[in-house]
């Protein structure tokens, strides 16, 4: 058999294990918090940082940490539109959001609107992220606008 058959016959076999072999599979599952837990995480640490501020307690907006959570929750989910996130989000971008939280400077506002890593669009899980979910979530990604 001459060289050029042999490479031919070699680069045929490898072209076929390349197509037998299964794809690379990405891990089952992304780290990600669900659309009801997105609200209560972000406030809890707008709250803790307003704590940290000195804007909790008698005389302030809010009398406890308690008291900030439970009247901010529903604006906070609202301000970072969870409803954008049936799949929940990335808690690697969910942390980020509460980093950044953490780091601005007092006062700090109930508002997370300026907070653009608290933006829905950065949080929320992609449609192209659904294949790494585990199997109930898939489908359910954020919404297009």
């Amino acid at each position: 058999m001459s060289n050029s058959c042999i490479a031919a016959a070699a680069a045929m076999l490898a072209v076929a294990a390349c197509a037998e072999s299964p794809p690379a599979q990405p891990p089952s599952n992304v780290p990600t918090i669900s659309q009801r837990e997105i609200g209560p995480t972000v406030s809890r640490m707008v709250c803790e940082h307003q704590s940290v501020c000195g804007q909790i307690g008698p005389g302030q907006t809010h009398e406890s940490v308690a008291a900030c959570i439970s009247e901010t929750e529903e604006d906070i989910a609202d301000a970072v539109d969870i409803e954008d996130c049936p799949a929940g989000a990335s808690m690697v971008r969910v942390n980020a959001c509460l980093d950044d939280i953490k780091n601005e400077s007092c006062p700090v506002d109930d508002d997370v609107r300026g907070v653009a890593a608290c933006d829905d669009t950065v949080m929320c899980i992609r449609p192209e992220e659904a294949p790494l979910l585990d199997p109930e979530l898939r489908g359910r990604t954020r919404r297009s606008r």
